[in-house]
């Protein structure tokens, strides 16, 4: 009797409500005055739902939930390594709480950290690049006396062009520049920058 009932409490979680045959065995059986055990089976109680959750509150909880706003930094790395590390230890950290009390999350993206050897040995540090530019919101740069570093397309995978097609023209020029015009200036006649 113990493992018919097992049975049944197994089949009403699998169900997701009560069926004639299991609510008749989790439900006690009454004798008569004749001794005879009454084997009607109980009726199935109503099954109760979840509502469903109002359109109002899902549009409430797309317009409050934790967003991310990213910054792009660019800029030659060995000529600008002080200027950068004085962003990220003194701004940064007050931009920060300045986000956190409006419900936003601060993401600072720094490609001296950003690239792996293992990535770099593939061609792909031209690509994660202007990736990281494409889906930042907003774009910061240093400039001072040093141009970069200026690969060639064989130092460039073929996914780099589907990026920025316009890059194809701008071929023996610095990944600071492109990382510039494909954030900030555009590539040249009449073309936008990465909307944002």
């Amino acid at each position: 009797t113990a493992m018919r009932m097992l049975m049944g409490i197994a089949r009403l979680r699998v169900n997701g409500g009560m069926s004639r045959r299991s609510s008749s065995m989790l439900r006690p059986r009454h004798s008569s005055s004749s001794g005879v055990v009454d084997k009607t089976p109980a009726p199935a109680p109503e099954v109760k739902r979840w509502p469903e959750v109002p359109t109002i509150q899902r549009e409430l909880y797309d317009a409050f939930r934790p967003r991310v706003l990213r910054i792009f930094l660019s800029s030659t790395f060995v000529d600008m390594s002080l200027e950068r590390n004085i962003v990220l230890k003194e701004y940064v950290p007050r931009l920060r709480r300045i986000l956190a009390e409006r419900g936003i999350s601060l993401a600072v993206v720094d490609m001296r950290w950003g690239v792996t050897e293992e990535q770099s040995k593939q061609k792909m540090t031209a690509l994660i690049c202007l990736r990281e530019v494409s889906r930042s919101d907003y774009f910061a740069t240093h400039l001072g006396e040093r141009y970069g570093w200026c690969p060639f397309s064989n130092q460039l995978t073929p996914e780099t062009f589907d990026v920025a097609p316009a890059l194809r023209s701008h071929i023996g020029r610095s990944v600071t520049e492109w990382e510039i015009r494909h954030g900030l200036l555009g590539w040249g006649d009449g073309s936008r920058p990465h909307p944002r």
